[in-house]
C-alpha cells in the first residue's frame, strides 16, 4: 500500500483501524486487542495495542498474541483492511460460534476468509505451535480444523461477496 493501512479512511470519514474497533464494539466485544508493529504508534485509549512476539510472521502472530493476553473463549479476528465489512457479518460469527468451534467464511471453491473469524481459545496450543514451527499459513490451520470437525463454515455468496474486499494497493483505495 506504501502507507500503514490502518491510518486510511474508511468510507464513512473515520481511520480505518477507528471504524473496526467500533464494529466490535457494536458486536458486544468487551475486550478489543489491537495487533500493532512497533512502528505504529498511533496507540489507541480505547484499546489494548499487543505486539507480535514473531516478527514477519504475518496474522498468526497477532492472533497468538491476542490469545496470549485474552482470557475470552473465542477471538473475534477482524482485518483493518475490511472496510465493507457489516456488523451483521460479526454478529453471525458469535451465533455459530460454540465451544471448541470456530466460525470463518469460505468462498465457494475456497479460499477461507480467515481475517472475519471467530476462534476459539483451544486452538490456541495448535496454532502457537504453528507459528514456533514456521508454519504461518492460516489457510492450512483452518484445513486442520474443519478436519477435526472443529471449524464451522459460512459460505460467501455473491450477495456478501463485497464485504470482504480488501485494500492491499493504492489502486483498491481509488477504487472505493
Amino acid at each position: 500500500m506504501g502507507r500503514d493501512k490502518a491510518l486510511l479512511p474508511a468510507p464513512d470519514g473515520r481511520a480505518l483501524w477507528q471504524r473496526q474497533v467500533e464494529l466490535l464494539r457494536s458486536a458486544g466485544v468487551q475486550r478489543v486487542w489491537i495487533s500493532a508493529r512497533e512502528d505504529q504508534t498511533w496507540a489507541v485509549p480505547e484499546a489494548a495495542v499487543v505486539r507480535d512476539e514473531v516478527t514477519d510472521a504475518g496474522p498468526l502472530a497477532g492472533v497468538v498474541a491476542a490469545w496470549r493476553r485474552s482470557q475470552a473463549t473465542h477471538l473475534i479476528v477482524l482485518a483493518v483492511d475490511l472496510p465493507d465489512l457489516p456488523l451483521s457479518w460479526l454478529l453471525r460469527l458469535q451465533q455459530a460460534s460454540a465451544v471448541d468451534v470456530g466460525v470463518v467464511g469460505l468462498r465457494p471453491g475456497g479460499p477461507f476468509e480467515p481475517l472475519a473469524a471467530s476462534y476459539p481459545r483451544s486452538w490456541r496450543p495448535a496454532w502457537e505451535d504453528a507459528l514456533g514451527a514456521g508454519r504461518l499459513g492460516l489457510q492450512r490451520l483452518l484445513i486442520e480444523a474443519r478436519s477435526s470437525g472443529a471449524l464451522r463454515e459460512i459460505m460467501i455468496g455473491p450477495e456478501n461477496a463485497p464485504w470482504f474486499r480488501n485494500l492491499n494497493t493504492p489502486a483498491d483505495l481509488a477504487s472505493e
